[in-house]
């Protein structure tokens, strides 16, 4: 996992090997000629085999002289290759300053290779910057009702686990703006850089990688008492989600049109022209506006009003910053709303209201909710987790980054097991960039390319290893690399980060690549296309 220091035929379109003289990009499922001339920056990794892999050196200030750069680029392309064709080839990395980056640009150029950028934006890892001391609030709550900013949970073998993802974790919810537009804010200035690096270098920087891995909390694998988000701000805004209210109105919300789905909250209502939530109009829970039924009815719930039943956003609009407060306060104490709206408080797969606030396909069976893979019904908390991906990819895009060049970096949870897919909130679908028409994660071994594609034939996997903790020399990790990168770029791949690429002649001990059967592979590949 990659986290920042300071703070996964081309479809649709024609081969690979019949892409020569000009690029072809991919739009709206049709293949249309583009001079590469006409704007380099602009350079499509729709129809590029990119293979970059990820050296950490290379874009950290201090970390390498030129000629040590020079060293290891000249041994990328011996033992991997060189930019040919539609194939490019050539080192990734954290974006760390726009200096490095020209550095890496300028050697990258004159070498015939490609570079690969990675805007580190991820809530639980410490790198978003808003004052954490201002609003308690800030942080996710727990379903417990008592931990409000997580607690280090230790493994079996009585070792912290996780601790950064899991202690003092900011909500991602849009609502909380401190650490919304912060994490915005921070996205936007490194994507103005690096694309002045990119009107530079022309042509040089051919993907941008972005949101690094975004979940909930990592304690929930072992404790349902752990699962987030039930801050007032999430809560606010899964209410809201589900009536198409407020920011999510469906005529003059800044989130018009992304509230949730039909299959979540039954048929919409015509209002005036504009189809909302059935619950839209509804003065409480327990009353419906028009026919049908009400919002108790149809999810089972008791509330009498929709104000939050814990610390409502208007009602106790102070931040909070004594940590002596009670997250879940009793009735009658101050910040509960007696009859208040509330997230449910029980894990129940069989629940239409849970499934509301969280469908996690593993405890379904591995089924997918309804409308997948089009506009499937996923509850809030994987909603949360995309809208922070997809914002910070239109921050990125905002300022100046094309959007065809712009790729998610998330965890595939339905891949991993059931208990970080619940506790993550992070299925595939969350690395799923609809505007950009792109899908990235992050995969450890095989992955079937089904479950990317059902989504989108625009992929990739941007930290990958075929055999992770296989020796340099392990058979392995020529036949396992080999298969992969072959079944990958053939079903819709067109960018792997590989590695990890180490200076001087070592080895990542559990991410082998350079000197290795690893990178004979992906040589023997790329030196394999027409």
């Amino acid at each position: 996992m990659i986290f920042e220091l300071n703070s996964g035929s081309i479809r649709g379109c024609l081969p690979v090997a019949l892409v020569a003289a000009s690029i072809l990009a991919s739009v709206g499922g049709s293949c249309v000629a583009v001079s590469a001339a006409t704007d380099p920056a602009a350079v499509s990794t729709r129809t590029l085999a990119c293979v970059m892999p990820l050296f950490e050196p290379a874009f950290t200030p201090g970390a390498l002289t030129d000629a040590a750069l020079q060293v290891e680029m000249t041994k990328l392309r011996q033992q991997i290759g060189e930019n040919r064709g539609s194939i490019r080839v050539g080192f990734s990395g954290i974006f760390r300053g726009a200096e490095s980056l020209r550095r890496v640009c300028r050697l990258a150029r004159q070498n015939n290779l490609s570079v690969g950028v990675i805007i580190a934006v991820q809530t639980h890892s410490g790198g978003v910057a808003f004052d954490k001391k201002a609003d308690l609030r800030q942080y996710q709550w727990r379903l417990d009702g008592k931990t409000f900013q997580g607690k280090q949970t230790i493994s079996k073998a009585g070792n912290p686990e996780f601790p950064p993802r899991d202690w003092q974790t900011p909500t991602p919810s849009r609502y909380c703006a401190a650490v919304h537009e912060s994490a915005m804010t921070m996205v936007g200035a490194r994507a103005a850089d690096i694309r002045r690096v990119m009107d530079e270098y022309p042509g040089v920087i051919v993907v941008v990688n972005c949101a690094i891995e975004e979940e909930m909390a990592t304690g929930g694998e072992s404790s349902d008492d752990q699962l987030a988000d039930y801050s007032p701000f999430a809560v606010a805004e899964f209410r809201d989600w589900l009536r198409h209210a407020a920011k999510y109105d469906d005529a003059t919300g800044v989130y018009k049109g992304q509230g949730a789905p039909e299959a979540i909250v039954g048929p919409f209502v015509s209002d005036h022209g504009t189809l909302r939530s059935p619950f839209y109009a509804d003065a409480s829970p327990d009353r419906h506006a028009g026919p049908g039924v009400s919002f108790n009815q149809r999810f089972g719930t008791h509330f009498s009003t929709w104000s939050l039943r814990d610390w409502d956003l208007d009602r106790y609009p102070a931040p909070i910053v004594d940590a002596s407060f009670a997250p879940a306060p009793v009735d009658g104490d101050q910040g509960v709303t007696a009859g208040g709206f509330d997230a449910p408080r029980l894990r129940d797969p069989a629940n239409p209201f849970w499934n509301a606030w969280s469908w996690d396909v593993l405890d379904h069976g591995g089924q997918y909710p309804p409308g997948n893979p089009s506009y499937p019904a996923f509850g809030f908390r994987q909603v949360e987790v995309k809208h922070f991906v997809g914002d910070v990819l239109a921050a990125a895009e905002g300022a100046g980054i094309p959007k065809r060049m712009l790729y998610a970096h998330q965890i595939p949870g339905e891949a991993v097991n059931a208990g970080r897919l619940r506790s993550g909130g992070d299925p595939i679908w969350t690395g799923w960039a609809d505007e950009c028409g792109t899908l990235g994660i992050t995969r450890f071994g095989a992955i079937d390319p089904g479950r990317l594609t059902q989504y989108c034939d625009n992929w990739g996997i941007f930290e990958w290893h075929p055999a992770p903790r296989a020796k340099p020399d392990d058979r392995r990790l020529y036949d396992s690399g080999l298969r992969d990168v072959t079944l990958y770029f053939s079903h819709g791949a067109h960018v792997l980060f590989p590695g990890w690429w180490y200076a001087g002649g070592g080895h990542d001990p559990i991410f082998p690549l350079n000197d290795s059967l690893f990178a004979n592979a992906l040589k023997e590949w790329i030196a394999s296309q027409p």
